[in-house]
């Protein structure tokens, strides 16, 4: 951990993905001998990586699963066959990349990807599920060939400074990941403009894309605790919470049928797949009464996700905390009628807004609005039930803290 964290979060910016590829060629390019489902959106990569993942879980696929960011400990970024890396399998590998890093430009991703290339190839994964980053085109992990599968997930606004201040252009970074001839899979719920430069880049590229129709889905409940859906017909049940994983469900159901010409995966595999996946932070309910939510939703396309959640909720106050690189009055606007209160928190994050710069940005969006004590004690207070209701979020830096006090 100490040579991991010798490397700042986001590295040296880079214009192309010289730096990596280096760096894997020198440690024998272990990508090369592995095979890929990649995941790139805005919000929910972490909800379709896991679903996939439990879904060749399911079908008796050695899969592996690679995340950003680990919530509980780092060891939950780099998964396999149902458990983390141990630290005894992580200690030699961290050395070999140690003896081919050379300087400090790395990110702390790019040096844990390494990592997770050779311990997915020394492992004899058949698969593995990778999570972009940031963005996509230049991504670290886009330097891997000939993915099986490629799959772009909501696209809204978030890392504008790096990715974009447009949606055409945030959409050209995740689209990025489409590699010649490798199938596409691209959610039903993106805007119109996402979804053209999508469709150009696998037109392209020569590839097929998959597009689902809103209209093949039918949710017969709110989705609160889970539930019941439709899908062309078929009835699939899914344990998180939200609609929105509905979403994301079915990239996975039409993402599972183009893996089945490479895996045995039955309808079976994918419906329970579904049902067992679970993520800690993504509109997780942490008490049902009164009922109390974790969310490490933090940019405009989740928190707008969440507040669709919350139309089916007596109103609730709200704990939250946020990161300055976040457009915070943007972001928080659909969710202020929704919530009787908002309790600004800080102190989870160096780069997160304090207390009372949150709680300005609320009121000038006209909430109620205060500043409230540390971020854990408010959660303590939400968990015994003193409010009639609550929701803690704003981020998963947020959800990590919590998770880990």
């Amino acid at each position: 951990m100490d040579f991991i964290n010798s490397f700042t979060k986001s590295g040296k910016p880079v214009r192309d993905l010289s730096r990596i590829s280096a760096l894997l060629n020198a440690l024998g390019n272990p990508q090369n001998d592995l095979k890929f489902i990649h995941i790139a959106g805005t919000n929910g990569k972490g909800s379709t990586a896991q679903m996939f993942y439990e879904v060749l879980s399911c079908a008796g696929v050695k899969a592996g699963l690679f995340t950003s960011p680990y919530i509980k400990d780092y060891t939950d970024r780099i998964r396999f066959m149902g458990s983390n890396i141990t630290y005894a399998e992580l200690m030699p590998l961290c050395k070999r990349v140690e003896s081919c890093a050379v300087g400090k430009d790395y990110s702390q991703f790019e040096i844990t990807m390494a990592v997770a290339f050779l311990f997915y190839k020394a492992v004899g994964a058949e698969v593995v599920v990778l999570e972009t980053g940031l963005g996509g085109m230049l991504d670290c992990t886009n330097v891997i060939r000939n993915p099986l599968l490629c799959v772009v997930t909501s696209i809204s606004y978030d890392h504008m400074t790096v990715l974009g201040d447009t949606i055409e252009e945030i959409s050209a970074q995740k689209a990025g990941i489409i590699k010649d001839g490798a199938p596409v899979i691209l959610a039903y719920d993106n805007p119109a403009e996402a979804v053209e430069v999508v469709k150009k880049r696998a037109f392209e590229s020569g590839s097929e894309l998959v597009f689902p129709k809103r209209e093949d889905v039918f949710i017969p409940s709110d989705m609160l605790f889970g539930g019941d859906f439709f899908y062309k017909g078929k009835k699939y049940e899914l344990t998180m919470s939200g609609s929105h994983q509905v979403t994301n469900a079915v990239n996975v159901i039409e993402g599972a049928d183009v893996l089945k010409k490479h895996f045995d995966i039955s309808d079976n595999d994918v419906m329970n797949g579904i049902k067992k996946a679970a993520i800690i932070g993504r509109t997780e309910i942490i008490r049902k009464s009164p009922l109390v939510i974790l969310d490490g939703c933090h940019n405009e396309g989740g928190i707008k996700a969440l507040s669709e959640v919350l139309k089916s909720v007596d109103k609730p106050v709200a704990i939250v905390g946020m990161l300055k690189d976040k457009n915070a009055q943007k972001a928080l606007l659909p969710i202020v009628p929704l919530c009787k209160k908002f309790i600004a928190v800080s102190g989870f994050h160096p780069n997160a807004y304090t207390s009372l710069e949150l709680k300005n940005i609320l009121v000038s969006l006209r909430a109620d609005a205060v500043t409230g004590e540390s971020a854990i004690s408010e959660y303590r207070k939400a968990v015994s039930g003193i409010y009639s209701n609550a929701v803690i979020f704003g981020s998963l830096y947020l959800v990590s803290h919590i998770k880990n006090s």
